[in-house]
């Protein structure tokens, strides 16, 4: 549905034409001397809750012309309507019918309009439509920047898009360099820009508990509305721009992405301001790769990055590096060991741990199976300590630093040749040591898995590289070949493009796996019930991903005698038993469990928050039990979107169906055991992704 905000200065408007509505369209019907201009965003915001195509129209061209210019960005398309009558009333801000466009504007929508072109002194594209029909969705690539128009010696903010903003003069009055805040958010609510300035100030004084303030904060925004929130952020940001002490502006930058307010335009302008900074050392910038990378994996889905701000942040760090190694030289295929292979990984822990156990399993067949020689190099990048500078709630990986000093993997019932970096990574000199090993023995191809493995890429600079993904996304690597879990999408197809890689590059292959049970449990060993219907929540990051509409969801299904068991890191576990009470009753929080394997097999029903990740939710269909999950990620994708469903209403509508249709559910226990057949067999997987990346155009 595309809603059409329609502004009058007439309360009845009488139409010229028929300005006829399909059924894809809804009018809404305006006064203009009732909404205030600087008022129109929260009226996009919300309508932008019901519907993703909010057009603008108007009969009066003046005051449509100050719309288009003041939130070009925001209104998908722009129609001028004409009326019975020729309309022309004077407004507050005139200057915008006066002035012509420039570029900094980064105006690129035309005005539709019906029947006569109209008239103005301004430069505008417009192009003429019968029926609204012809209005085609906004393709262009906008770059979405926030506009700050100065006048008279005022500023006037009404898009709130994002931190990077441009000053557009409107007419040839000065004004002073460093911009006047009070005067740039006069539309921002007075007592919201004192809270922020006064926080501010408290920040810069070190006589202040910095975590007091920034609790300050959160309270603050938890008491506003979407719209507020956003205002606040972004003049928070504006702030913080103003700081020169740039160890508390990055510090006081990753609180703000860590907040759930974030939106993902911020996000992306916060990565791209990282990108071009040339003040950043690169191993500086791969520390804050790698936490932001982390963050947006746990953040929700629409507050993501968009990829292609990562990747161009990746390239940019990886070029850097790639200049300090240019005297090595690419060893074409007819002149490596086509029967060694080297896996890289950027952490190794164990075959508990989920991309440890992929990249095991994947070694270990090829090895067992396929007759290879095998080198495992873990390069413990991931979530790397090196360069690191002050982050709000940072992570790092786990590392274990025995393994630093063996040369070999004992799994299963063979031993895998192994190396792996004793120092913090990125290290030139160690980067140039395992480039050596590569250039030494001559591998037919690395297989790296994961994404962000600087060494890994570097080394494709010498011999053939594949990235192998340990989520559903792409891995972002420089390798010439990319594996991808499931057939492209569009939005696959458009990423693609934005970060020039060859479709033909990419193989499409989802990892499977086999799991050997080692323990037998019953219910009465974690105390859980015999009567109940048991739902399983499990995840490493259980405390980023639970969000309290989950624990909603999950509390209204407990009438129908559901009984919920979290294992892993759940942090909020008693914030949640408290604001849900019948919760505590008829919920176990098991946290970590060695054999996770074995424990899920008490369980009925797997149910997936909403997440990239989430792997182990296919352990699952190994025990034939069906699972639910919101429709993307890892789960979504494995499942082949047999068990995904679009929302969390949804999701409690499936638990219930389950829990009192018998039929229904011995029919998804059926489907779970029919989709794990086609997950099991690894041979079959690694023998086709074997021949996919001998044949692929880009294996030299």
């Amino acid at each position: 549905m595309k809603i059409i905000l329609f502004f009058s200065s007439e309360k009845d408007p009488q139409f010229k034409n028929n300005f006829s509505l399909s059924e894809d369209f809804k009018l809404k019907i305006f006064s203009i001397k009732d909404v205030e201009i600087t008022s129109l965003f929260k009226l996009f915001m919300d309508e932008k809750k019901t519907s993703d195509y909010i057009y603008f129209a108007s009969d009066d061209i003046n005051y449509l012309t100050i719309i288009f210019r003041l939130y070009n960005q925001i209104f998908e398309n722009f129609i001028f309507v004409p009326n019975e009558i020729n309309l022309s009333v004077n407004h507050e801000f005139d200057i915008f019918i006066k002035t012509n466009i420039n570029d900094t504007e980064k105006i690129t929508k035309p005005i539709y309009y019906f029947d006569k072109k109209p008239t103005t002194t301004i430069n505008i594209d417009f192009k003429q439509i019968k029926n609204l029909n012809e209005i085609n969705k906004n393709e262009k690539n906008i770059e979405k920047i926030q506009k700050i128009f100065h006048f008279e010696n005022k500023f006037l903010i009404t898009e709130f898009i994002n931190f990077n903003y441009k000053i557009i003069k409107l007419d040839d009055s000065s004004y002073d360099k460093n911009i006047t805040l009070n005067s740039v958010f006069s539309n921002l609510d007075n007592h919201l820009f004192k809270h922020a300035k006064y926080i501010l100030e408290s920040i810069d004084n070190p006589n202040n508990n910095l975590t007091s303030s920034l609790s300050k904060i959160k309270n603050i925004l938890n008491r506003l509305n979407e719209l507020e929130q956003k205002k606040f952020i972004i003049h928070f940001k504006f702030l913080i721009n103003n700081i020169t002490n740039d160890t508390i502006k990055n510090y006081l930058n990753s609180f703000l992405v860590n907040l759930n307010f974030f939106s993902s335009d911020m996000f992306n302008s916060l990565i791209d301001d990282i990108t071009n900074d040339q003040s950043l050392a690169s191993n500086t910038k791969y520390f804050l790769f790698w936490q932001y990378l982390r963050l947006d994996f746990i953040k929700p889905l629409e507050n993501k990055i968009n990829q292609e701000y990562l990747w161009d942040l990746y390239k940019n760090i990886y070029n850097n590096y790639k200049n300090l190694f240019s005297n090595f030289k690419f060893i074409c295929k007819e002149e490596r060991n086509e029967n060694l292979i080297f896996l890289f990984t950027g952490q190794f822990l164990g075959e508990l741990h989920a991309p440890t156990k992929l990249l095991l399993e994947r070694a270990y067949h090829l090895k067992k199976d396929f007759n290879k020689e095998i080198l495992i190099i873990n390069t413990s990048e991931l979530l790397t300590k090196k360069a690191e500078i002050p982050f709000y709630e940072n992570t790092f990986a786990n590392k274990i630093d025995s393994y630093s000093n063996i040369n070999q993997i004992s799994y299963r019932d063979i031993e895998i040749p192994f190396y792996q970096s004793n120092i913090d990574m990125p290290d030139e000199n160690e980067i140039l040591n395992i480039l050596s090993i590569v250039q030494e023995y001559k591998p037919y191809f690395i297989l790296n898995i994961g994404s962000g493995n600087l060494t890994a890429d570097l080394c494709s600079n010498l011999v053939t590289t594949v990235s192998f993904p340990t989520t559903s996304n792409l891995a972002i690597s420089e390798s010439q070949i990319h594996i991808h879990r499931s057939e492209l999408t569009k939005k696959d197809f458009d990423l693609l493009k934005k970060i020039n890689i060859d479709p033909t590059s990419i193989i499409i292959s989802h990892p499977r796996g086999e799991i050997i049970s080692k323990v037998s449990y019953t219910r009465k060993d974690f105390d859980l019930p015999e009567d109940k219907f048991i739902l399983g929540v499990v995840g490493n990051r259980l405390t980023q991903e639970i969000t309290e509409e989950f624990i909603s969801m999950l509390n209204e299904t407990l009438e129908y005698n559901t009984y919920v068991v979290f294992i892993g890191t759940f942090d909020n576990y008693e914030k949640y038993c408290k604001e849900f009470p019948k919760l505590r009753k008829n919920s176990t929080l098991l946290e970590y469990q060695e054999h996770l394997y074995d424990v899920m097999k008490l369980f009925d029903l797997f149910v997936n928050p909403g997440r990239v990740g989430g792997g182990s939710g296919l352990y699952f269909l190994m025990h034939s039990k069906p699972i639910i999950t919101l429709n993307y990620g890892d789960i979504h994708n494995g499942s082949k979107g047999l068990f995904s469903v679009n929302n969390y209403k949804e999701m409690k509508e499936r638990i219930t169906k389950n829990v009192l249709d018998e039929i229904y559910y011995l029919n998804q226990c059926e489907l779970a055991k029919k989709i794990f057949k086609d997950l099991l067999d690894i041979n079959e997987e690694v023998d086709k992704f074997l021949n996919n990346i001998k044949i692929n155009p880009y294996f030299k």
